[in-house]
């Protein structure tokens, strides 16, 4: 047997075939030692050259990195290149005013039509368009053309936004006041009797939020006086708030509602605006009672 290098002899002498020289020897080698020896694929990696100590390792800078932008959709006449959209859809303001116009110019749409069907509006008449102003005005409160002609028979259509809004639903009926309280419905009946206001259909819904806490300060109150001296109390609050009711719409008549009417420049709008204006002036007027009634209590406990 012919004599080996040293690096060869020492494997050969250990049962390892000698290593194996190129690129391709290399790869055979490794196979071989794995199916031996069973050692990790790790372990068979072309050793890394190994850099001279003089020269440095140097890291690359880091380079910013551009976030991605999702590519622009082709820009179409008349439209933002954005979002591809016209310049109506762009702004909501826009797309709510494009809306508003669609629904006044649509025919479908006109009250016209059916104002002069339900007898609101004559087309023949000189003021016809004061009174397509005044019924336009109406129907902006979501008042409906029954309730408009409801209140055109009471002679009240111009004031009719004025007393929805005096007295504001929703609206019960005083047969569910009555087993919302757990009262009697007659005495219910009895107290409304007394205050001087018109009988009312059990079943109609007419009743208010504040009728409601009316008849429930009046029920609180029957714990503690009697029927009689209850009714007789009511009868003289409904004649006193009457009395005032009276006066304050004698001050609108004479102090607003006739100087306007004389002036034949001013319309039925103007005119119906002015009295809605007063009637939202009752919250402060209403807050003057308290006091006054406090202090006329007053007084009177020093002079009985």
């Amino acid at each position: 047997m012919p004599a080996l290098p040293n690096a060869t002899r020492t494997s050969a002498s250990r049962g390892h075939a000698p290593p194996l020289n190129g690129k391709f020897g290399a790869a055979k080698s490794c196979r071989r030692s794995i199916s031996m020896h069973g050692d990790s694929a790790n372990n068979c990696r072309p050793p890394t050259k190994s850099r001279p100590p003089w020269q440095a390792t140097q890291t690359p800078a880091l380079t910013p990195q551009t976030p991605k932008v999702p590519p622009t959709p082709d820009r179409v006449p008349g439209r933002t290149p954005a979002t591809n959209e016209s310049p109506v859809q762009s702004g909501r303001t826009f797309v709510w005013l494009y809306r508003t116009r669609l629904r006044v110019m649509a025919p479908s749409d006109d009250p016209t039509d059916a104002w002069v069907a339900a007898g609101l509006l004559d087309p023949t008449s000189p003021d016809a368009d004061s009174q397509s102003d005044l019924l336009n005005w109406i129907a902006s409160f979501g008042i409906t053309i029954e309730q408009m002609v409801k209140a055109k028979s009471s002679g009240h259509l111009d004031a009719l936004p004025g007393a929805m809004a005096l007295r504001p639903g929703p609206y019960s009926s005083l047969r569910d006041i009555a087993s919302l309280l757990g009262s009697p419905l007659e005495s219910l009946i009895d107290i409304r009797r007394a205050t001087g206001l018109p009988p009312v259909d059990p079943d109609e819904a007419a009743f208010t939020a504040s009728d409601i806490t009316m008849f429930r300060a009046f029920n609180d109150a029957a714990a503690l006086f009697s029927r009689d001296e209850l009714l007789h109390f009511s009868r003289v609050l409904g004649t006193s708030l009457r009395r005032i009711a009276e006066a304050a719409g004698e001050m609108f008549i004479l102090d607003v509602e006739a100087p306007l009417a004389a002036d034949s420049e001013v319309s039925l709008l103007m005119l119906a605006r002015q009295g809605y204006e007063a009637i939202l002036m009752t919250d402060a007027a209403t807050a003057v009672f308290e006091p006054l009634f406090r202090a006329q209590l007053e007084q009177s406990f020093h002079t009985s």
